[in-house]
């Protein structure tokens, strides 16, 4: 016997008082029951609909704060350009420099105090005649290495003035590299400026805000590969494609909603 058959003989044969009883309760829970579920979805719902907002709201503050630090450190390269003590050393058709020690001593002492004043790790000069300049000759060799892949070399011989090069690893640091043309007084390029963007600088603005026990925040380069992380502790140097498979570069930029190793979350670019 089907337990319907079971269930309605079972009713059937209940005394007067359990009948009344049964459709009582079943009167006035079955509608409790359907508003509490109704009401529950709708509390999801809104609670969901504030995270996101919130979400949004704080990854603008965030991308707010790092376009200001990517903006100073383009500035300082494009200021280099109108240096006089820059243009004179560039513009030496042979590189005898000794012969400018003042212009050498006036130019070093530049990218140093830029560099301590928008806390860059590095900045450098480098000329078409040989001119090589920085605040920092520990990182000269490791920066050469990368102007000598085919990336800054397109860059050389494009139209474009500018360049936001790859992200590098310098004695276990993480590093974005940023370029910029030197233009003379015909306008020829005759060198270029570098700057070593650090790591540390992006995730101290990271560690201002809060994200949760499960939340976080990571910057990815353009080409895909992740500069810093805060909550994050595996992405370094992994690409956003790997943590994210969803997320595409090519869309339209805004605020995107994605998902990063399963969790619900908000992208900017």
């Amino acid at each position: 016997m089907k337990w319907s058959c079971r269930l309605k003989d079972f009713f059937y044969n209940m005394g007067l008082r359990k009948k009344l009883l049964c459709s009582f309760l079943l009167l006035t829970l079955l509608p409790t029951l359907t508003i509490g579920i109704f009401s529950y979805a709708i509390s999801y719902q809104n609670i969901v609909h504030q995270k996101i907002t919130e979400t949004q709201t704080l990854l603008k503050q965030i991308v707010q704060k790092v376009d200001e630090v990517y903006s100073s450190a383009r500035y300082a390269l494009i200021h280099l350009n109108y240096d006089e003590n820059a243009r004179r050393l560039l513009e030496i058709e042979e590189p005898d420099f000794e012969r400018y020690q003042k212009e050498r001593f006036a130019l070093e002492k530049t990218l140093v105090e830029t560099s301590a004043q928008i806390e860059m790790g590095y900045m450098a000069v480098c000329g078409k005649n040989g001119l090589w300049l920085s605040n920092n000759r520990h990182f000269d060799d490791q920066v050469r290495a990368v102007l000598d892949q085919h990336a800054f070399t397109d860059f050389v011989s494009s139209s474009e003035s500018s360049w936001d090069g790859p992200v590098v690893n310098i004695d276990n640091r993480y590093y974005k590299l940023l370029s910029r043309k030197l233009y003379g007084e015909g306008q020829d390029v005759v060198g270029y400026s570098l700057l070593l963007l650090e790591e540390q600088a992006i995730r101290g603005i990271f560690r201002e805000y809060q994200y949760g026990d499960s939340g976080g925040v990571l910057l990815a380069n353009s080409d895909g590969k992740i500069f810093t992380a805060e909550g994050f502790p595996t992405a370094q140097m992994r690409t956003v494609q790997e943590l994210c498979p969803g997320l595409v570069f090519s869309a339209p930029s805004g605020e995107h909603e994605t998902r990063v190793e399963g969790q619900r979350a908000m992208a900017s670019y």
